[in-house]
């Protein structure tokens, strides 16, 4: 798919008694003014030492930052391509130097009274005219417009101003922060908003703005890296703001089939990197009204530089897709409060309906996070584990007997499996040579007779659960295993014995014509005990 064309007019404004031409006056010329004619919060705040060194021109800064020119820096243009897998584009975006009709004076005038939304708004009317005047360009042509002035300045805001999508700033932003800040103000231009936290609250129960230290759109508490042309970079947009815009990648989500699904495992990529081959998230059907919850794969490189460790997060959001602002992504905590879940952290939300994810490995060497994913329409089944033995016996044979081998296994319930560990211990028995005690079976030599051995198991989870059972096992002696062996033959032996009289019909009647029939009587009596005694069971 082509991606959409994004241009954006960037008004490069000074006012008309300004006298630093863009295209002529550097960063460095501009911190030696500066430094001239401002106060020591304003120098401490804003000028540092890079400043005095940097030989660009304020036109050429500005055109690396938002333009193809500047491409293989960390630029705007890069991070919109990356962020929007490829749907938008904004390297035709142009600069363009514009003098407004205005002395310093007056503009600082207008920033204190009306100021505000309302200063701004203006402002970008008056900018929107420049650039139709000295470059007879129209703002509407653009897919937004910033007015960026070329000193210091009241504000960062990016939102609509004089009816279309704009940003409003000055080039401290870009010196300083680069995508950091301009990241979140064009975010603002595109339609997003603030991402936040689920669960985190005013005193008065509002959820609370810039809580996502993962996301662009929470620039005040997000994570940003040190970038040596433009101050920060970073970090990235979480998949449900990519999606929110359309631009996350659809062919390129896991998808949950319909129901209930459990031990789903899913390979993850890093989310902006779509030239890897795979899945850059996976989808988890929402609880509680949520909407459906995403699941991305981070690394701590690029825009992310400053994330610290590879994370996986998941994400849910709130609002119309496609709305502008006023609709928000919350990152989602796992289990222990976390809101990046490393290896053998979970996330897990719902009485039933629940939905779980477990993070089972991550490869930092090959890009790549293993999750593994399931979902219930009903409650969880609390985890249980019992220890199973084979039959005491096979067919007559007794198999519980001092010095043979018996293999244990275990049963587990649980509701949506997860990864654990296994620990057999086993006291008063013991293993056949090069027996490990950490597999799914166990075999102990059964110890002497009236000398129970204690099997005890132990399945670690990776969420930290840990649950146990134990076994008391017993052997009998060679001697009783051939006794209930003997019994056991005899009793299967007659287990359905024949009427006496069936036994030899023609000695049955010889043997009847000699009786009387009180002995006869006798003899059956007789018999019959002796089928009782053979076969209790028998009437």
């Amino acid at each position: 798919m082509a991606p959409l064309p994004a241009p954006w007019a960037i008004l490069l404004c000074r006012y008309s008694d300004d006298a630093n031409d863009p295209s002529i006056t550097t960063i460095a010329d501009l911190a030696k003014q500066w430094r001239a004619t401002r106060d020591a919060a304003f120098i401490a705040a804003n000028l540092f030492p890079a400043w005095d060194s940097d030989g660009r021109t304020l036109l050429e800064i500005c055109q690396n930052f938002f333009t193809v020119t500047g491409l293989f820096t960390f630029n705007s243009v890069r991070f919109w391509d990356e962020y929007s897998h490829g749907r938008i584009y904004t390297g035709d975006s142009e600069v363009f130097p514009c003098v407004l009709n205005r002395t310093i004076a007056q503009g600082a005038a207008r920033a204190m009274s009306p100021g505000g939304p309302a200063y701004q708004n203006e402002t970008f009317v008056l900018a929107k005219k420049a650039l139709l005047q000295q470059h007879g360009k129209n703002w509407m042509d653009y897919a937004a417009v910033a007015v960026l002035f070329q000193s210091p300045d009241f504000g960062a805001q990016g939102g609509s101003y004089d009816g279309g999508p704009g940003v409003f700033m000055d080039i401290r932003y870009v010196k300083n922060n680069g995508v950091q800040a301009w990241g979140q103000e064009m975010g603002h231009a595109f339609g997003l908003d603030h991402s936040r936290t689920d669960g985190v609250v005013d005193a008065n129960g509002v959820p609370l703005d810039y809580t996502d230290h993962w996301d662009v759109m929470s620039t005040r508490r997000s994570w940003s890296a040190p970038d040596p042309s433009y101050g920060m970079r970073g970090p990235g947009l979480n998949a449900w703001n990519m999606r929110s815009r359309s631009w996350l990648d659809e062919t390129r989500v896991w998808k949950p089939p319909s129901g209930d699904f459990s031990n789903v495992v899913v390979e993850l990529r890093p989310l902006h990197k779509r030239l890897l081959p795979g899945y850059l998230a996976a989808e988890l059907p929402g609880i509680g009204g949520h909407s459906a919850y995403l699941v991305e794969f981070r690394t701590p490189e690029e825009w992310d530089a400053a994330i610290g460790w590879p994370k996986v997060l998941v994400h849910r959001f709130e609002g119309m897709i496609g709305q502008f602002l006023r609709t928000h992504s919350y990152i989602m905590r796992g289990t222990a409060g976390q809101d990046g879940l490393g290896v053998g952290e979970v996330f897990q939300i719902g009485a039933g309906p629940f939905t779980r994810m477990n993070v089972l490995s991550i490869d930092s060497a090959t890009s790549t996070a293993r999750i593994q994913m399931c979902h219930s329409a009903n409650p969880p089944i609390a985890r249980t584990v019992k220890i199973v033995a084979p039959p005491r016996s096979i067919g007559c044979y007794p198999t519980e007997v001092e010095g043979a081998t018996m293999v244990l296994g275990f049963e587990l319930q649980h509701s949506c499996s997860s990864n654990y560990q296994i620990q057999w211990t086993v006291g008063g028995a013991a293993l056949p040579p090069g027996t490990v005690t950490n597999t799914a079976m166990l075999p102990i030599i059964l110890p002497s007779a009236n000398a129970p051995a204690t099997v005890v198991l132990n399945l670690m989870f990776d969420d930290g659960f840990v649950i146990t059972d134990t076994m008391q096992v017993s052997a009998i002696s060679e001697a009783e295993a051939n006794w209930r062996h003997l019994i056991c033959a005899l009793l299967n032996e007659r287990k359905k014995p024949k009427q006496w009289w069936e036994w030899d019909p023609a000695m049955v009647r010889k043997a009847a014509g000699r009786l009387t029939p009180a002995k006869y009587k006798l003899v059956e009596q007789r018999l019959a005990a002796i089928q009782r005694l053979l076969d209790p069971h028998s009437k």
